[in-house]
């Protein structure tokens, strides 16, 4: 325990502990990730819960949430998507993948480089006006004329069963795996 403003709270570690044992996967792993990304927490910091832990129900699931935890997931939507990806067997992307292009550096929220493809969650709040708009399509044409392939998806995609962009991204990715053993 630790105390904020006069009030006891619990560790960022034993926060996402208490997510993993008892919510959603998603839930944790989006927690986990936001606290990773913002400083508050170390992969080390979860050795002191396992350990004070380590006989409470659930802590299995903090076991498999530690591993899953990247702090490069810059948002709630891309640490939805890789949970969705880990479910459905979708091989690990590379997280805030840089590509070069005559100089000039394009991050992408997820690439599967050997594949050539790379997959962009859109948040609403992305795009500001028009001219956001037409930099992130001059960014997308920059980086299909190096041949990569482009998957977006947006939050509705996210949910099911099969989430939609699964249902997109897997053929995609066997159309590439084809080709390039051909």
């Amino acid at each position: 325990m630790m105390q904020i403003g006069g009030a006891d709270v619990t560790t960022p570690a034993r926060t996402v502990s208490d997510l993993a044992r008892t919510a959603p996967l998603i839930t944790a792993v989006s927690a986990g990730d936001a606290a990773l990304r913002l400083g508050a927490l170390t992969e080390s910091d979860f050795d002191p819960v396992l350990r004070d832990c380590w006989t409470w129900r659930g802590i299995a699931r903090t076991k498999r949430v530690i591993p899953l935890l990247d702090g490069r997931s810059e948002s709630v939507g891309e640490s939805i998507s890789r949970v969705r990806m880990i479910e459905h067997r979708i091989h690990r992307p590379e997280l805030q993948y840089v590509i070069v292009i005559n100089g000039r550096e394009y991050r992408t929220d997820f690439a599967w480089p050997a594949l050539r493809i790379v997959g962009e969650f859109d948040g609403r709040i992305k795009y500001g006006g028009p001219d956001d708009l037409f930099s992130e399509k001059r960014r997308e044409d920059a980086i299909r004329s190096e041949g990569w392939l482009v998957v977006r998806w947006v939050w509705e995609e996210l949910w099911g069963e099969v989430p939609a962009f699964v249902r997109r991204l897997r053929p995609v990715m066997e159309q590439q795996r084809r080709a390039m053993t051909a």
